[in-house]
């Protein structure tokens, strides 16, 4: 991997753009937005991914990561739970992620 930290940021989303499939490349593109704190830019990454993958649990751990940064980085609470409603949606028996939504719920109004 680079050392530069926006070069192998631009090669791996590269990569992913030529095949959105390639599983190491989407990690490497999650791994590196955190390193450099692009919370955004990972949040909207994580989305995306949510968005295009077909597998539910995949979906749900995608949505879960990206409501996480969005409460824990950017205290976008209301933005974290809307993502949190989608995931317990998903997983209605994810009692650990219903619980944070509702504590969310509460704390946003």
């Amino acid at each position: 991997m680079l050392d530069d930290l926006p070069r192998a940021l631009t090669h791996q989303r590269a990569l992913l753009s030529a095949d959105p499939r390639d599983g190491k490349a989407r990690d490497a593109v999650t791994r590196l937005l955190e390193e450099s704190q692009q919370w955004e830019a990972l949040v909207s990454h994580l989305r995306g991914t949510a968005e295009s993958t077909r597998e539910a649990g995949d979906k749900f751990e995608y949505l879960v990561r990206a409501a996480e940064v969005l409460e824990g980085e950017l205290g976008r609470d209301t933005d974290a739970a809307s993502l949190l409603q989608t995931a317990v949606e998903l997983a209605p028996s994810a009692a650990e992620t219903a619980e944070h939504l509702a504590e969310l719920l509460i704390r946003t109004g």
